[in-house]
Formats: structure tokens, sequence, C-alpha cells
């Protein structure tokens, strides 16, 4: 029954471009401190929290959004070591940013057993830490898993 007037003709499949998520989903520059003032200021202003795959310093910023910073020295490992740190550390923030009850900012450094850490057991470490912080989670949280490890 190929050729007939119902079936489509046979030709290249239109793709659509992957885009990017919108909204309070998106991770952009906006959203993280970038100028070692800013780092500075955290430091100077917040008392550290510590758990076994990271440490988290926060305090209030008066601005429109939560704003993160993300340290991962040489102890932690090699260049691909830090870079899965950073990356499970900025996910697992990204997902849990909005539940503070006011803006802030915040610096994760990332300590050496992240290395073997998969990624809901860092969410669930940050979490953990966000609720010991006086600006504890938003009321009503339950909590957020990440879907891939």
């Amino acid at each position: 029954m190929t050729g007939s007037a119902a079936d489509p003709a046979p030709g290249p499949v239109a793709l659509t471009p992957p885009t990017a998520p919108r909204g309070s989903a998106r991770f952009t520059r906006r959203h993280r401190l970038i100028r070692p003032v800013d780092f500075q200021s955290v430091f100077d202003a917040a008392r550290p929290l510590v758990g076994r795959y990271m440490v988290l310093r926060v305090r209030p910023n008066g601005g429109d959004v939560s704003r993160l910073g993300v340290i991962s020295s040489r102890k932690v490992g090699g260049a691909v070591a830090r870079n899965r740190a950073r990356r499970l550390l900025r996910e697992a923030w990204r997902l849990n940013r909005g539940r503070f009850c006011c803006k802030v900012d915040a610096v994760l450094i990332a300590r050496r057993p992240i290395v073997e850490a998969s990624g809901r057991e860092v969410e669930r470490e940050l979490v953990a830490l966000l609720e010991r912080t006086r600006f504890g989670l938003a009321s009503g949280d339950a909590g957020h898993e990440m879907d891939n490890d």
C-alpha cells in the first residue's frame, strides 16, 4: 500500500533542536557567584556547615535570585573528578535553590568523598545542610530527588 495518497511521502524527518529548560530550571550567569568579592562576602558572613561530601556557606543577598559559587580544589582529585564534583553540586543546587525562605548567596566546597558519591547522595546531603541553615527550606517542601546518578 505504498505510494497511496493517505501515506506521507518518504523523506528526511525534521528533527527539532533541543531547547534549554525555561524559567527556574536554568542555571544562568546571574545565578552564579563569579567575582572574588562575592565569594569573600559569603566567607566573611557565613559559618560553615560541614557534610561528608561538601561544605556549605550561606548568607542572605537581598537580591531577586539565589546565587551559587562552587569550589573544587585539587584535593578532590584530577580535572575529571573536580569537574564531576562541580556538576553534581550545581545540579543538586539547581534542583533545590527555590526552596529557601529568602534569596541567598551560597558557596559549596567539594570534599574528597564526593568523587564516589551518586547524584542522589549529594542532593540528600545538600538538602540536609540546607535544613540546618537559619534560612531553612520553605515550609511544605518534601524534597526533590535527582533522577540520574
